[in-house]
Formats: C-alpha cells, sequence, structure tokens
C-alpha cells in the first residue's frame, strides 16, 4: 500500500515517496506540508549516508 499526502496546493493526494509535485514554486503551505517535510528529511539522510561512505562510497 502506497501512503500518499495531501497537497492543499493542488488540493490533491499525492503519492509520498514522488515528493513536492512542485518543488521550485512557491507554495503559501510548504511550511506545513508534511510531503514537503518528509522530502526534506529523506534529501538529509541521504546526504549523511553520502558523507560516511566517503567520495567514492568508501566506508571510513
Amino acid at each position: 500500500m502506497q501512503e500518499t499526502g495531501f497537497c492543499q496546493k493542488d488540493n490533491i493526494e499525492t503519492p509520498m515517496d514522488k515528493g513536492c509535485r512542485h518543488p521550485l514554486d512557491y507554495c503559501q503551505y510548504r511550511q506545513a506540508c508534511i510531503v514537503h517535510f518528509l522530502e526534506k528529511e529523506s534529501t538529509k539522510k541521504a546526504g549523511v549516508e553520502e558523507e560516511r561512505e566517503g567520495p567514492r562510497g568508501e566506508k571510513g
């Protein structure tokens, strides 16, 4: 089962794993948007993992 979040800007349900439908557009709801928040958190986690592994994917 795929999780969905509600996009207030477009007024529709959107898949959470796809992230924000309009990441570069202005959105008055962005600060309260769960889709945007989870996308931001997953990006942070990916950055931390990359940092731990090093630039070539080697752990060190």
